[in-house]
């Protein structure tokens, strides 16, 4: 299942971090170029499973938190607007940065949103900057 999103939302995988599955004519800053410059700019930055999706809800089984708040489990508002759109679909790994508080994260197209297979360059850049080089995220090939 797929869903439309549009919020400030956590995923990071520059150096071919770009508005992953992102549809439409959107209007977005270019991405920084390297992951912990992302970082910066969010207030949460997490890698998780989509495990569900109710209309603008989308539900995460993490995986590794950078920068945010923790948990098993994060839910977020994906916002759009027409035309630009973000989807995210039940199953699937992503890289994510988002803003707001644990309850109220939100994410947006114009966030660089990744699958966790197209980021290992920024799971890298991510793991040691928060001191994970001993023991890095697995990225899954394609």
């Amino acid at each position: 299942m797929k869903i439309a999103a549009t919020s400030a939302f956590l995923v990071v995988a520059l150096g071919g971090y770009a508005r992953a599955e992102s549809t439409g004519s959107c209007s977005c800053a270019p991405a920084a170029d390297h992951a912990v410059k992302e970082l910066s700019r969010h207030q949460s930055a997490f890698a998780g499973t989509v495990t569900e999706v109710e209309g603008a809800k989308v539900t995460f089984d993490i995986a590794r938190v950078w920068k945010g708040p923790r948990g098993k489990a994060l839910t977020l508002t994906s916002n759009s607007k027409p035309g630009c759109t973000f989807a995210f679909e039940v199953g699937k790994e992503y890289v994510v940065f988002a803003d707001g508080e644990k309850d109220a994260l939100q994410t947006d197209p114009c966030v660089p949103n990744r699958e966790l297979a197209d980021a290992g360059r920024a799971v890298k850049q991510l793991d040691l900057h928060a001191g994970y080089a001993s023991s890095p995220l697995r990225v899954p090939t394609k």
